[in-house]
């Protein structure tokens, strides 16, 4: 059983946020240290691989003898590697945290969305100060932060969820790095806005209620995702089924032909379809005269349910 969670929650700035874009070339009168920004809209973000690397190096320090050492990515433990991915050897990771986009720009573009603040750093040998000027986004920004849960295994779903919560709340707590630099100035502090994940409470009863349908081996099954069954899964997957379905169809555009060529039809089960037999399906290659794989995913997602 595969599936996506989605997982949305607004980054709230506390303090001044700064999170270094490129300073390879600065014009005189610029900023000596700019904060990252979406190319398109001119704004400042959150980097995804920002959210993801602080949440697993809180987590991989939970581990550590005298909480400084890290250890190396490959040691980080099952749970994490499943979770976060590896490289040797390569792990696919379950969680994709996408940029967290700017949600309030309209009411703070009076005030301005940043600010540039002067810094002096002074030689204790000399007195020497050598002055910098640093960007922050300003307190009061707010950004949408969203990960996604690749649904592989429902039985390990409330183990890698919870830790994920752990981590949420770990990450507000945290007075070693947080998000971007300085914290030890009181750069980087914030709160997460949202529905917590609450796992292992008495108020959880409609997540377990999810879980137990995710995981009910027996029919009648709705289908939660718009999906295919292999050639070899059709007849045992239609019997007795009442079911919808959708085409889909559109064109692949790939540096290899000078123009979009058209993918394979196929018609699908629609999400709602309700079956007495589950299937697998499977990833397929809808590519036609294409030199490589163009590929369509086509797995489902089936939840038990009482009629």
């Amino acid at each position: 059983m595969t599936g996506k969670i989605l997982i949305k929650c607004d980054l709230v700035v506390r303090t001044g946020l700064h999170i270094g874009g490129s300073s390879s070339f600065s014009a005189i009168g610029t900023v000596d240290s700019p904060v990252i920004r979406d190319p398109f809209t001119g704004l400042p973000i959150v980097p995804g691989s920002s959210l993801k690397g602080k949440l697993r190096t809180l987590l991989a320090r939970r581990s550590c003898v005298n909480g400084e050492t890290l250890p190396d990515f490959s040691a980080d433990g099952e749970v994490l590697l499943r979770m976060f991915g590896g490289s040797e050897p390569v792990r696919f990771a379950r969680l994709q945290f996408a940029d967290a986009f700017l949600l309030n720009y309209d009411q703070l573009k009076g005030v301005g969305v940043t600010e540039v603040k002067s810094e002096n750093t002074i030689n204790r040998l000399t007195s020497k100060a050598t002055p910098r000027q640093i960007e922050r986004v300003v307190a009061g920004c707010r950004f949408g932060v969203n990960i996604v849960y690749n649904l592989s295994d429902p039985k390990e779903m409330e183990e890698d969820l919870s830790l994920l919560s752990k981590a949420m709340k770990l990450l507000q707590l945290d007075y070693l790095g947080g998000i971007g630099g300085r914290t030890s100035a009181g750069y980087g502090r914030f709160h997460l806005d949202g529905e917590p994940i609450c796992l292992n409470t008495a108020e959880d009863a409609s997540l377990r209620w999810m879980l137990q349908a995710l995981e009910r081996g027996t029919a009648p099954y709705l289908l939660l995702t718009s999906s295919l069954p292999t050639g070899e899964e059709m007849d045992a997957a239609l019997e007795g089924a009442a079911f919808q379905l959708a085409r889909r169809g559109g064109f692949a555009s790939t540096e290899w032909v000078e123009t979009p060529v058209k993918k394979q039809t196929q018609y699908f089960l629609t999400a709602g379809s309700v079956l007495q037999h589950t299937y697998q399906g499977k990833l397929c290659d809808v590519g036609i005269g294409v030199p490589h794989p163009v590929y369509r995913y086509s797995k489902p997602l089936f939840m038990g349910v009482t009629l």
